[in-house]
């Protein structure tokens, strides 16, 4: 026997460790590391008393099994709880038997197969992944059971043995008359359907149907099967696959043959015959009739191989001879729908091979309201080893992308292309005994609403023959056409004629219009070469909203005016030729009430236009004035001219209505406090704004040092921005906007208290915030000013040589992520930035006798989970901490406090005695049975009013929600040390005490919060967020005992997890305790993870790291910012994080779009969202408009969408897909504090370079 010296030893059992989870597969290691590596706490409480060097476990023995097994939660039906005790030799494999007193509805063992049950005895195994035990390592896997109520059933006893029956262990004893029960085997699909859908009556009814479709595969099964599952009726809702397979689109055939299609949704290459498969659905359909049957279902494989249960439904078709009505005749001939949202329907045919002049009949597809999606359908007539596939279109229909499943693009196939190649995958190939195979391969393609187009070609070749249908249009060009990345051209036959006219009416198309809104397309040709453009729309009556769905940004400038004048810049990407054709689809929101429909009446493009301007209403309220603590400086007069006042640079934009601060005091008559740019100032004494020179006096402010001066002798500096701080300042309301973050309660912009209303370029105006990346023209020299009301001297000074240009505008994007969690309060709310939104659940809390109103909603639901919450929280706190500089430079720190602060405030509230924590008002089911308005969820669905909310406490701990909320009021402690020092210690005394109970009463709080084990488990245990919160309170107040306790629970927890998110702050703990401490391994720990993921972390199709499906672009931005934010001490990773931040917002060169609402190329218009779904009051909110397939009449801006669910998928812009097109408290944390320290970057002259990895 070879002898291993301690570090061999040691290193052989990393070595073993490392290729057991890494060969593991993805899904099931993900599930192992986030269950086993870490040593569960259940286990360290089950020891706490005992002596080191007895921590071991004991081997299985004796009469009784308890000592072996730690219960955790319990409940009437249910019982969770993990096992505990040594393997004393290695073994290869194994099973386990585990018997109970009495019969069991259900076992399981989490990461061991389940062979047998139910019943009294179960029988389980391991997978590839972990089927070697090394000697002496602890079984401690996490099992639950589940019973009748009343029955309570006991582990009566336990065997382990290895697979090869060369060793056994037990506990207990076994009952001899116990039989084991097999394990239920499914089966095969065929005969009739009834017998592979399960319908789950608990959760069905009132319109809503939930289930499962469960068979066995009678035959073999390749990559990349599809699945058809076919109803005999229209269902009124819509049917979704919930899980295990990925919707490529609708047939609706006719009234009485429906069918859903799916694809498979993960990479394996082969399933054998025999394999179950399980597809959780739900259906909504029409609550006044039955529910839907599922009638067919059929699986298949590009193989030939076809395994159907039922009959396959099929539209009506008459016999020779019958005479048919006209309406009869509509349904059984092929008939193209134009409109959008509408489906194509064709009738079931044999497939040929491909020829002829129209590619349609190769074709089944339906249009959206801004893409195409079907299935190719043609016979393959020859054997195919390796094939290509060409499809085009027009050179002057060009879509945005176009994707086909289960092939690969070939080289120089970006998007905006006519003519898009591909070629087989290496295992798709058209061989075997029949050459006769069908080609089925699902597509998509995107284009602007309002200019649809189809397929003109399809191309089939191999080295052996070739087929094509269509004609070939794009064989002459030899180079796309220019690339306009804003927007698409049309088709010459919808060209407009040059700009111009009293009336706009024949460049404006109305294409639907519902309650409150109106949908349409303006086209627009041009009449010069452009190298870039802004478009003006106006209107003479007031509107609620307008913007232009995609490819252009909205802006604020001198032009915008709030309700009646909209501003859009377009996204540079080269020359723009004259005679080029634009096409912009629109929607308007207005006031259905008010008996006065909106239309367009104005439009403005570089410097065409038609109509009339529309004149903007300037009515005020008195002037109000915000007083400065009475504050005077010594030395001579400071008088600054002022020549109009105004900031003229087209850059400084103020993207009004997306960027808002509550400013009660300030208020306008306009429609949404209008922003006129060039009237903001800042008047001292008595200042108009009618003066063709507007002068600023202050005769009583002197500076209180010589060097407070500038060359001349009168101090007069001539920057048409700078101002200088008067005693007394009075703003007259119609130039003061709600959108200036400096202009609020405490004034900071416009007293002496503010450090970022100085003589420094970027800040000096009352609209600072929205200044943009750059400040060109900013370069005048005004003397230092110090004053007794701030901290510190700030010095004017020239901010050209230390900005730079970005790709994107990082201030703008930082605002409207801050819109985004605005519109996720709930509670009482304050102020009207978000129009659409309401008070809601302001009675949370008192069926416990507490107030626990306020905080923000989870997600597109209505739910308050505090565990993400807070974790979002911390992150958030978290760049405002390391990149406040990034949030100034924006002139957004205090809109950051105030974001910080609506969650703070809440966590205070919940936190109602010193060892009790409330962690979740709402229960998750209930609410995601109800699609609505946030207030009116009570009256529109009949639950429980007011709903319940859960806590922690001594008897039910909760360690990670404890710890989590502690770190997140300990970091916002930090946050507002400076500004509110005594909200600032309040904080912090709650994080201490918060952290004192997680720590002494420990347990994970999903234990105790039972409902919240269905939406946030925590998988991770504790050990993280006790180590992250004591992080950092040992940042807050440099306490050593905090240091050490991070350190020690740092040791404890899992050390390499692969992603930092709400659950698992491994990653985070190792960043802040390199920064706080300066040791090489807490570096070497982020070191190691940043450069996984920046180069061998697999990437999906939008050049962005792929962690899991669900919120893969959540995974991308917390990847992103913990690697800036490791960066700022090593330098060693921004280039990285800001490459992954760019590609969310469209940098990606092929698969180009942005991934936030309201922002950049093609972003998400649907995303998964109940309020911004609904339409303007009073019309009706429900599952109808859930079903819609239309942008969210809404724009929730700023939101992170969740993106591809794997590294091959195409993200798909549906509502109902609440994987890919979810938004979550916790998706923007990350992204928002990414985009701080990007800004903090580009403040110091740092804005990158284009790098690929």
């Amino acid at each position: 026997m070879v002898a291993f010296k301690p570090k061999c030893k040691l290193f052989f059992i990393l070595l073993v460790a490392i290729v057991s989870i890494y060969g593991a597969p993805k899904k099931l290691k993900s599930h192992f590391n986030q269950h086993h590596e870490t040593k569960h706490e259940t286990k360290r409480q089950f020891h706490k008393n005992k002596n080191l060097d007895h921590i071991m476990s004991d081997e299985l023995s004796g009469t009784s099994c308890d000592s072996f097994i730690d219960l955790t939660a319990g409940w009437k039906t249910g019982q969770d709880g993990y096992f505990d005790f040594t393997v004393p030799q290695e073994v290869n494999g194994w099973k386990i038997t585990v018997e109970f007193t009495t019969a069991t509805k259900f076992f399981k063992i989490w990461d061991a197969k389940k062979m047998s049950g139910p019943g009294r005895q179960y029988i389980s195994q391991n997978f590839i992944y972990n089927k070697k035990l090394s000697a002496n390592s602890i079984f401690e896997y996490r099992f639950q059971y589940k019973f009748n109520a009343g029955s309570n059933p006991k582990i009566s006893f336990i065997k382990f043995e290895s697979s090869d029956g060369g060793f056994s262990m037990s506990c207990g004893t076994s009952d001899p008359s116990v039989t084991v029960q097999p394990k239920p085997t499914l089966p095969p699909l065929e005969g009739d359907c009834s017998d592979f859908v399960k319908i789950n009556k608990k959760k069905s009814g009132n319109g809503v149907e939930q289930g499962r479709i469960r068979f066995a595969l009678p035959g073999d099964l390749y990559k990349r099967w599809k699945m058809k599952i076919g109803f005999a009726e229209t269902i009124e809702g819509n049917f979704q696959v919930q899980k295990n397979a990925n919707s490529i689109g609708t047939d609706a055939l006719c009234s009485e043959a429906t069918f859903y299609n799916y694809e498979q949704a993960n990479d394996k290459n082969r399933f054998r015959a025999g394999k179950n498969f399980m597809f959780p659905y739900m259906t909504h359909y029409n609550r006044e009739e039955e529910s839907p049957t599922i009638q067919y279902i059929e699986i298949s494989d590009d193989k030939g191989n076809l395994y159907t249960c039922g009959n396959k439904p099929t539209c009506p078709t008459t016999t020779p001879g019958t005479t048919t009505t006209p309406s009869e005749q509509e349904s059984t001939t092929t008939e193209i729908k134009t409109t959008t949202e509408e489906l194509i329907t064709t009738t079931e045919a044999a497939p040929q091979q491909l020829s002829g002049d129209d590619c349609s009949d190769f074709l089944k597809f339906e249009v959206g309201y801004n893409y195409q999606q079907g299935t190719f359908n043609f016979l393959v007539p020859q054997q195919a080893d390796d094939w290509q596939l060409q499809v085009g279109f027009t050179p002057s229909t060009r879509p945005e992308r176009l994707d086909v499943y289960g092939t690969k693009a070939m080289p120089n196939n970006p998007g905006k292309q006519c003519l898009y190649k591909f070629k087989n995958e290496d295992y798709d190939k058209y061989a075997g005994s029949n050459p006769n195979n069908v080609f089925k391969k699902g597509y998509k393609f995107d284009f602007i609403h309002g200019n649809e187009m189809n397929i003109e070609y399809i191309r089939f070749s191999t080295d052996e023959f070739e087929m094509s249908c269509g004609t070939n249009q794009c064989e002459t060009e030899t180079t796309p056409g220019p690339v306009i990345t804003t927007l698409a051209t049309t088709t010459p036959e919808v060209t407009s004629p040059p700009l111009g006219g009293e009336t706009c009416d024949a460049f404006v198309e109305i294409t639907k219009k519902s309650a409150g809104q109106t949908f349409g397309i303006i086209r627009i040709t041009t009449t010069q070469d452009l190298t870039g453009f802004q478009l003006i729309i106006g209107f003479e009556s007031v509107t609620q909203g307008f913007n232009i769905d995609n490819g252009v940004n909205r802006i604020t400038s001198d032009e915008t005016c709030p309700g009646y004048s909209y501003v859009f810049q377009n996204i540079p990407n080269g020359d723009i030729p004259s005679g080029t054709t634009f096409v912009f689809s629109f929607h308007i929101n207005y006031d259905q009430n008010s008996g006065d429909e909106p239309k367009i009446d104005y439009i403005k493009f570089a410097d065409d236009s038609c109509g009339n301007k529309p004149v903007c209403p300037m009515t005020t309220k008195a002037p109000v004035t915000t007083k400065a603590p009475e504050t005077t400086t010594e030395g001579p007069e400071v008088t600054t001219k002022v020549p109009e006042a105004t900031t003229e640079a087209p850059e400084a934009t103020t993207e009004a209505p997306e960027v808002t601060t509550e400013v009660p005091e300030v208020t306008t008559n306009a429609p949404e406090a209008t922003t006129e740019a060039p009237e903001v100032t800042t008047e001292v004494s008595e200042v108009t704004t009618e003066a063709p020179e507007v002068t600023t006096e202050a005769p009583e402010v002197t500076t209180e040092a010589p060097e407070a001066t500038t060359d001349a002798p009168e101090a007069t500096t001539e920057a048409p921005e700078v101002t200088t701080e008067a005693p007394e300042v009075t703003t007259e309301a119609p130039e003061v906007t709600t959108e200036a973050p400096e202009v609020t309660t405490e004034a900071p912009a416009v007293t002496t208290e503010a450090p970022e209303v100085t003589t420094e370029a970027p800040e000096v105006t009352t609209e600072a915030p929205e200044v943009t990346t750059k400040a060109p023209e900013v370069t005048t020299e005004a003397p230092e000013v110090s004053t007794t009301g701030s901290e510190e001297t700030t010095q004017a000074q020239t901010t050209e040589a230390e900005t730079c240009s970005t790709p994107h505008d990082y201030s703008d994007l930082l605002g409207k992520s801050m819109l985004f969690y605005k519109a996720q309060r709930s509670g009482i709310l304050p102020d009207n930035d978000i129009p659409w939104r309401r008070n809601s659940f302001e009675n949370d809390g008192q069926g416990q006798g507490h107030d626990l109103s306020g905080g923000y909603f989870d997600a597109g639901d209505y739910v308050k989970f505090n565990f993400p919450m807070a974790a979002a929280t911390t992150v958030l706190a978290w760049g405002m901490v390391d990149f406040a500089d990034g949030y100034k430079f924006a002139g957004k720190y205090d809109d950051g406090l105030a974001t910080l602060k609506w969650a703070t405030d809440y966590f205070i509230k919940c936190h109602t005695a010193t060892n009790e924590l409330y962690g979740q008002c709402g229960i998750g089911k209930d609410d995601h049975e109800v699609w609505g308005r946030e207030d009116e969820y009570y009256t529109n669905s009949g639950k429980a009013n007011p709903r319940p909310c859960y806590k922690v406490d001594a008897n039910n701990p909760g360690s990670d929600l404890a710890g989590e909320t502690s770190a997140a009021l300990a970091a916002s402690s930090i946050a507002f040390k400076d500004s509110n020092p005594g909200y600032a210690t309040t904080l912090l005394q709650h994080a201490k005490e918060l952290y004192t109970f997680a720590k002494t009463f420990k347990g994970v709080y999903s234990s105790s919060i039972t409902d919240a084990q269905f939406f946030y488990n925590s998988f991770s245990g504790y050990n993280d967020e006790l180590a992250w919160s004591a992080a950092w309170l040992y940042k807050a107040t440099d306490e050593e005992k905090y240091r050490t306790d991070a350190e020690g629970f740092f040791n404890e927890m899992q050390q390499n997890p692969g992603e930092f998110s709400w659950d698992n702050k491994g990653r985070g703990v190792a960043a802040l305790l390199s920064q706080l401490t300066g040791k090489a391994v807490y570096k070497q720990n982020v070191d190691s993870f940043c450069n996984q993921m920046q180069n061998n972390q697999p990437r999906n199709q939008y050049g962005l790291v792929f962690i899991q499906q669900w919120g893969s672009n959540r995974h991308a931005a917390n990847v992103a910012f913990i690697c800036l934010a490791h960066s700022k001490a090593t330098g060693q990773f921004s280039a990285f994080g800001r490459n992954q931040i760019n590609k969310l917002l469209g940098d990606e060169s092929i698969n180009q779009r942005s991934f936030v609402v309201g922002y950049g190329l093609n972003p998400p218009n649907q995303p998964h969202h109940r309020s911004s779904s609904c339409p303007n009051r009073p019309a009706p909110c429900g599952w109808n408009e859930f079903n819609i397939k239309a942008p969210n009449p809404h724009v929730l801006t700023g939101a992170l969408v969740g993106g591809a669910r794997s590294t091959t998928d195409v993200y798909q812009d549906r509502r109902d897909d609440f994987i890919e097109n979810e938004i979550t408290l916790d998706y923007n944390a990350g992204f928002q504090s990414a985009l701080a320290a990007l800004l903090e970057l580009q403040k110091e002259g740092d804005c990158g370079q284009k790098l690929t990895f």
